[in-house]
């Protein structure tokens, strides 16, 4: 059985048996990020950050460190370390959203995935660069800013 912890803008919870959309409704939802355990695969945490969040997020530090939790201020800079939000869309060369894009911040276990408009919001800090992939397409690494759209071409 997977022993995976859930957080809720920075909260931890509790499924008790009960499926994800019972807990938070998928509407809700503005970015997911899944961080794996490298040596047993049956071990995680999954970070939901939901729309009424006001900017709050969770960022992984790495092993055997603790989360950092930090609040953006007007969008784009929050605490002492310059974070800012990066939000984005990754599209195609047509302009269609790419849904299920993974948008990974290079050098780093952080990451998310693009929803069904090929949105995408992740903390970052300035001079940071995206690794943004999707299956048959070919990779792409952007620098960060408070708003981006990545262009994906085919393989």
């Amino acid at each position: 059985m997977a022993d995976v912890d859930v957080f809720v803008d920075g909260e931890k919870i509790d499924l008790n048996g009960k499926a994800l959309d019972e807990v938070v409704f998928p509407s809700e939802i503005e970015s997911i990020n899944v961080e794996k355990n490298a040596e047993d695969a049956s071990r995680g945490k999954i970070y939901i950050t939901t729309k009424k969040s006001k900017g709050k997020y969770t960022m992984v530090t790495g092993e055997g460190k603790e989360n950092v939790y930090f609040t953006v201020k007007g969008g784009e800079k929050a605490s002492a370390k310059g974070e800012m939000r990066v939000e984005g869309v990754v599209q195609d060369k047509d302009g269609e959203p790419v849904i299920g894009a993974t948008v990974l911040l290079e050098g780093t276990n952080m990451g998310t995935v693009t929803d069904v408009d090929g949105h995408f919001v992740i903390p970052a800090a300035k001079g940071d660069k995206l690794i943004v992939s999707y299956v048959s397409m070919k990779t792409a690494k952007v620098k960060v800013a408070p708003k981006v759209t990545v262009t994906l071409k085919d393989e």
